[in-house]
C-alpha cells in the first residue's frame, strides 16, 4: 500500500500549480532548493537557540518564583507550574530539530518518534494549560465560584494529570506516523516527518492539530477574558 509522507502533500499541490503555471504562461523559474537549505541551516538553529535559551531562562524564573511561595500556592500558581514544565520539555526537544535543519535527521527512527511525540505532547498542555488558567480566573471573578479549593491542591494537580493523559492520547498519530526518511526534495537528505497510509489521516491529524491546538483553546480563552473584562466593566459602572 502506497503511503503518503508530509512533504508529498505539499508536492503534490505544488506540481498541479507548476502544471498550471507552465501551460498558461510557458517556462516556470523554480527557486533554487540549495539556497532554501542554506538559508534553513543557519536561520533555523539561531532562532531555535535563542528560543532556548530565552525560554530556559525565562521558565527557570518562574519555577523559582512557584517554589518560594509553594506553601501559599492557588489554582492558577499550580496551572502556571504545570505549564512552565510543558514548556521547557518542548524547548528541549528544539536542538534536535536545529541539528535536523542543518544535517537532517541524524539520530534514528527512535528519537525521531520520540522528539516529535513530545513536541507534539507539550504543544497541546502549554496551551491547555493557558485554557485552565482561563477557565479558573472566569468562575473565580464571574460566577465567584472556587474551581478548586487552596487546601486541597492534590485536585488542581489531579486536573493537570488529566490534561497530560489527554495529550499523550493526542500525540499516538506521532508516535504511528513518524519516520525517518529520505526527502527527494532536499538532495535526499532524511528528515523525521509523518508517513501516513493516505491523505484522509494527514488531513484528519491536521484538522485535529488546528482545532484541538488553537481554534478551540483560543475561542475558550476569547470568551473567558471578555467576560471578565465585561464584569469588571460593570462592578466600575455600578460604583460611579
Amino acid at each position: 500500500m502506497d503511503h503518503i509522507l508530509d512533504f508529498d502533500f505539499y508536492t503534490y499541490y505544488n506540481d498541479s500549480y507548476s502544471e498550471n503555471y507552465e501551460s498558461c504562461c510557458g517556462e516556470l523559474t523554480l527557486c533554487d532548493q540549495k539556497s532554501t537549505m542554506y538559508f534553513d541551516s543557519i536561520f533555523i538553529p539561531v532562532l531555535y537557540s535563542l528560543a532556548l535559551v530565552v525560554g530556559l531562562v525565562g521558565n527557570g524564573l518562574v519555577l523559582v518564583i512557584l517554589w518560594k511561595k509553594r506553601r501559599i500556592m492557588n489554582a492558577t500558581d499550580i496551572f502556571i507550574l504545570h505549564l512552565c514544565l510543558a514548556d521547557i520539555l518542548l524547548l528541549l526537544t528544539l536542538p534536535f530539530w536545529a541539528v535536523e535543519a542543518v544535517k537532517g535527521w541524524i539520530f534514528g527512527i527512535a528519537l525521531c518518534k520520540l522528539t516529535g511525540a513530545l513536541f507534539k505532547i507539550n504543544f497541546y498542555c502549554g496551551i491547555f494549560m493557558l485554557s485552565c488558567v482561563s477557565l479558573d480566573r472566569y468562575l473565580s471573578i464571574v460566577h465567584a465560584v472556587q474551581m478548586y479549593s487552596r487546601k486541597r491542591p492534590m485536585v488542581t494537580h489531579c486536573c493537570c494529570l488529566m490534561v497530560w493523559l489527554f495529550c499523550l492520547l493526542l500525540s499516538i498519530p506521532d508516535w504511528k506516523f513518524l519516520v525517518a526518511t529520505e526527502d527527494s526534495r532536499r538532495q535526499d537528505r532524511t528528515q523525521c516527518v509523518p508517513e501516513y497510509p493516505s491523505h484522509s489521516w494527514l488531513l484528519v491529524t491536521r484538522l485535529l492539530y488546528h482545532i484541538l491546538g488553537f481554534i478551540l483553546p483560543a475561542l475558550i480563552m476569547l470568551f473567558c477574558y471578555s467576560c471578565n473584562h465585561a464584569s469588571h466593566y460593570c462592578k466600575n459602572l455600578s460604583r460611579i
